[in-house]
Formats: C-alpha cells, structure tokens, sequence
C-alpha cells in the first residue's frame, strides 16, 4: 500500500476527496495513460478500421472517445481498489 493510500485512511468519512486525490495521482494518471496508449489504438481499429482503409475521413471525436474510454475505465479500476484498500485498513480488516 503506498503512502497515498495510507493517507487516504484519514478521509474515511469523505470518500469523494479521497477518490479526486487518488484519481489525480500521478500513479494513476500514468497507469491510466498507459493502458489508453496500448487499448486506444486497438478499439480504433475496431471501430473505425473500415474508414481507415477505404480512406474515408474519419470522425476524430470518436477517435478521442475510443482513447478516453479505457483512460476512464483504468482510472475508475484503481481508485476502486484504492480505496476499498485504505477503508478496509482503516476499519482493521
């Protein structure tokens, strides 16, 4: 357990600072960020491969979202666990 979520045990009555500071954390950002760079390009090609190879413009919103989506999803996964962590230490389980 790192030394966030050791601190996050404080915030155990007020679970949505705790989630933003840990959503914020530059470990989650850069797990996140990781996960979106290897998944993105793969969902993309999923969902818009046949635009790709027809050379049909590609709609770039959709391309933002396919990237944001497991960015979300990772982030979402590590601050669960997080605290679920810290708050399960905290009450001596």
């Amino acid at each position: 357990m790192n030394a966030l979520t050791v601190e996050l045990a404080k915030d155990y009555d007020n679970k949505t600072r705790a989630a933003l500071r840990l959503a914020t954390s530059s470990t989650t950002i850069t797990r996140a960020a990781k996960l979106a760079l290897v998944v993105g390009p793969i969902l993309v090609l999923i969902n818009q491969g046949d635009r790709m190879f027809s050379g049909a413009q590609l709609d770039w919103l959709k391309v933002a979202l396919t990237f944001a989506m497991p960015y979300c999803v990772s982030t979402w996964t590590s601050v669960a666990k997080d605290l679920e962590s810290a708050f399960n230490n905290q009450r001596g389980n």
